[in-house]
């Protein structure tokens, strides 16, 4: 899950850090959802719903988009991961974490 800084935190079952991926990482696959997340979600946190302003057009272009290259975005970033980590076993163990907030409870 994105952190305060904008970067992924992923954690093992266990709780450990293992790695965060910062959002250069991520948009070549998912840019258009962590845009619209990042643009959104202060007003959310902050109880101001009311003043997200949807357009319904990007929405549904986003929406599409993901559901049409989700698998193929999943598979370009194990081959990135895989590729920039010669252990074998530590690439592995770092796609078979899970995505978790950034916060004081972790």
């Amino acid at each position: 899950m994105p952190d305060n800084r904008g970067s992924t935190v992923l954690y093992s079952p266990s709780g450990l850090l293992i790695l965060y991926i910062p959002p250069q990482v991520l948009s070549p696959y998912f840019g258009g959802i962590l845009g619209f997340v990042k643009e959104n979600e202060p007003l959310l946190e902050r109880g101001e719903k009311d003043r997200i302003k949807v357009d319904e057009k990007r929405v549904q272009q986003l929406v599409r988009g993901f559901s049409n290259d989700w698998k193929r975005s999943i598979e370009d970033l194990n081959q990135d991961i895989m590729h920039s980590f010669s252990n074998f076993k530590n690439g592995t163990a770092i796609l078979q974490v899970r995505p978790v907030e950034s916060d004081s409870n972790n």
